[in-house]
């Protein structure tokens, strides 16, 4: 099914709602048109509103996503939030991401 993503310019932020199936494809892709997109706005403050199907992603993977992407996203985007409660894997990038020094 691969994603869609839905961008909405609010004052101050953009709202982002992706939708689509629950993969490791699909959250680096979206993310990356994430990043594409508020740099071509020149918006950094971000609401992402994850409604995706599927399993969770395993905290292996979650790890690694964060790792790999933190700083390319991280240097781009000044704040995120989840369109969730952060619960496991939720709670875990929330503060991986918040405590990754960038250099």
């Amino acid at each position: 099914m691969g994603y869609a993503l839905t961008i909405e310019p609010k004052p101050g932020y953009l709202h982002v709602v992706v939708t689509g199936d629950n993969t490791r494809d699909t959250v680096i892709r979206y993310m990356d048109e994430v990043v594409r997109e508020c740099t071509l706005r020149q918006c950094f403050r971000v609401l992402v509103e994850e409604r995706l199907a599927g399993p969770r992603l395993g905290t292996l993977d979650v790890f690694e996503m964060v790792a790999t992407g933190s700083t390319r996203f991280l240097r781009t985007l000044k704040a995120m939030t989840v369109g969730k409660t952060f619960t496991g894997n939720a709670r875990f990038t929330a503060t991986f991401s918040a405590n990754c020094i960038i250099s």
